[in-house]
This record gives structure tokens, sequence and C-alpha cells, in this order.
């Protein structure tokens, strides 16, 4: 091989290599960018229950008669960030509230024991009367009225509903109490609602007699029971989201 052959293939050999080399050197032109601040936080879902000026909250009364009746109303507030579907209601009372052994649930014998006659808790919780049972939306959607006591009489065939009837009902079947799902989140979120209850229970007057004279009623002197009613606030079903996407507004 002559000098010249030798010449060429070596620089061809050293283009070859510097080729290889210059490979891993290419530049390509880009841009990148971020999504950043991904937030995924959770709402909060909060009730609370304050009482409307002049009236109580509880039904705390002592030496009831037949006759007697009382009124209450309270509002139920969003104190949260998320809308409240449900105010699902249950009504409760201590289970160990039993008075035909003659004890009343303060311990103390209960007056009719002598006589033969005792009445259970059941019995007793009979004996009060719903007559009035309203929710009042004061929202931006409605101002309307829903009629909870003519509700229970429909959902249980009734002419008249009486705490046990509410007691039997909400131990399978609670009832929604907020109106038509307006409760919407406090202000700075939404638009507040703040639907208010109002509540009006009788004791029911029975002039019915026994055989001896007395009034059937008698067998209640004494007696006395402390009932619970137990709010639970439920959320919207999940939804897909996507720019602030809400549930729908259910408005009549």
């Amino acid at each position: 091989m002559n000098i010249k052959k030798q010449f060429a293939l070596s620089l061809a050999s050293v283009g070859v290599g510097a080729a290889l080399l210059g490979g891993g050197t290419y530049a390509w032109f880009n841009s990148t960018a971020t999504i950043s601040e991904n937030e995924f936080a959770a709402g909060t879902l909060d009730m609370e229950v304050a009482a409307v000026n002049g009236y109580q909250i509880k039904f705390d009364l002592k030496d009831l008669k037949p006759g007697d009746y009382m009124t209450r109303r309270f509002d139920i507030k969003n104190t949260g960030s998320l809308d409240i579907k449900e105010v699902l209601l249950q009504l409760n009372f201590n289970p160990e509230t039993d008075f035909s052994e003659g004890k009343a649930p303060d311990g103390n014998e209960n007056v009719n024991v002598s006589a033969g006659k005792k009445a259970s808790a059941l019995d007793y919780l009979s004996q009060y009367e719903i007559q009035f049972f309203k929710t009042e939306a004061e929202s931006s959607y409605t101002t309307s009225d829903m009629d909870l006591l003519k509700q229970l009489k429909w959902r249980l065939g009734k002419n008249s509903v009486t705490l046990r009837d509410l007691y039997e009902l909400t131990q399978t079947e609670r009832l929604d109490i907020a109106y038509r799902n307006l409760l919407n989140p406090k202000p700075g979120t939404n638009t507040a609602d703040d639907d208010q209850i109002e509540m009006k229970i009788g004791f029911i007057n029975n002039e019915q007699k026994n055989p001896d004279g007395t009034y059937v009623q008698n067998k209640y002197q004494g007696d006395s029971i402390k009932i619970a009613f137990d709010l639970e606030a439920t959320q919207w079903e999940g939804i897909k989201r996507d720019n602030g996407d809400k549930p729908p507004i259910i408005v009549d």
C-alpha cells in the first residue's frame, strides 16, 4: 500500500471517529413548563343549631298536665364550606327508660304503682301530639315553608301524629327537615341559608274515664321522660368537578 492510500484511510478513520463522537452532542430546541400549586383540599361539613330570639331550643318542662302545649323554634345553620343535602332527624330516649316496673326515669317510684296502673315509656310518649311542625327556608332561592307534619301524617296514614309515632318511624326511616336541600355554605363561599324549624307539642287531653270514674290518663301522673332530637347533616353525592362545578340546586 502506498503512502497516499494509507493517508486516505487514516483520514477516513478520523472522520468516522469524529462522527461517532459528535453524535452525543446534538442539540434540540425545547421548552418546559410546570403545572404548580395543585391542591386537593377536602371541604368541611358542619352544622350548628341556634336559638331563635324569644324562643328556647329545649323542651324542658315539669308539672305538665293534659291540655298543656309548648312551642319551640330553632335555626339550622351551615357553618361549613360544603352544601348540606339533608338534615336527618331521629328521636331517641334512654333505652333504660321503662315505666313497667313502676319507676320513672329519675328512679323515683311511680305514684300509680300502688293502684296497679303502670305505663310504659312508649305509652307515655303517645300522650304527646305533634300539633305543628314546619321548616321555613330563608335563602336567596326561596322563602317558602315545608309542612313536616303534613308529610308525617301522609307517611304514617294518620290524622294525628304523636311523639311515639315519630320515635317509631325514625328508628328505621329518619326524617329530612332541611328545606328542599337548600342549605348552602356560610357567607364568603356562597349565600348562607338558615332554615328555621318550628315545632309545637301538646299533652293530649283525653276525657275518657275508667269504670270506677277515674280518668284513664291518671296513670301518667308523676311520669317523666328525657328525649333527644338527634340531627345528622349529609353531603351531596360526589360529582365530576370541572371549573368549580357544584351540585344542582333544587327549587320549587
